[in-house]
């Protein structure tokens, strides 16, 4: 190897890891400045209202509303007025609208009963024991059922033998009392015998006046 291929090589070494260094670092310059030269979107969004201009700031969620007053821009934040509930009464809320819930679903459930009972082959109406919206407090009632030919006839069997108690009571009574005495009644004639005097002759009837 000559001397000149030695400082050749020499140099090569010295500058390759100038070269590898300067190329590592293009890029992160040319990333900076691409960075640099986007424009900032900035923190404000404004939007244009009646009166001025609505400002929103994007980093604490702040509505204002911006107006020219005299010579100088006066900005007035906008106050939340939702009316957002406490814990105490959201977890009321919650409860309450569970229980609804359970409410519902038990209406439900007998109205489904009550159809089913009312479909039944073996009768009409709501079963016994079964309420409007659900099982009913106390002792079942009993539904009602029309009276078959064997219960009429012996409803009418004890009806008929009572009118007939009532009317041989009558006819007893009848039996047991003497007639009663007519004011009208004709007096009976007195018995005529040998002692007795003669019947009077009946009056002659008067003859009428002729015109």
């Amino acid at each position: 190897m000559t001397l000149r291929t030695t400082r050749a090589a020499t140099l090569a070494l010295l500058i390759l890891p100038a070269l590898a260094s300067f190329a590592a670092a293009g890029p992160v310059m040319d990333e900076d400045a691409d960075a640099s030269s986007k424009p900032s979107e900035g923190r404000y969004s404004m939007s244009p209202v009646d009166g001025g201009v609505m400002r929103l700031d994007k980093q604490t969620g702040i509505v204002a509303i911006c107006a020219r007053i005299g010579n100088e821009i006066a900005c007035r934040g906008i106050e939340d007025k939702t009316d957002v509930p406490k814990a105490d009464e959201l977890s009321a809320l919650k409860e309450e609208n569970r229980q609804l819930k359970r409410r519902i679903k038990a209406m439900m459930a007998a109205i489904d009963t009550n159809e089913k009972m009312m479909m039944s082959p073996d009768g009409y109406g709501m079963h016994p024991g079964m309420h409007e919206f659900g099982p009913q407090a106390g002792p079942p009632v009993s539904r009602f059922e029309m009276p078959s030919e064997e219960d009429v006839d012996h409803a009418l069997d004890y009806m008929t033998r009572i009118y007939k108690k009532i009317r041989d009571r009558a006819n007893d009574l009848d039996k047991s009392s003497p007639p009663a005495k007519t004011a009208n009644a004709p007096s009976a004639a007195p018995p005529i015998g040998p002692g007795s005097p003669p019947p009077s002759p009946a009056p002659a009837p008067t003859p009428k006046a002729t015109p």
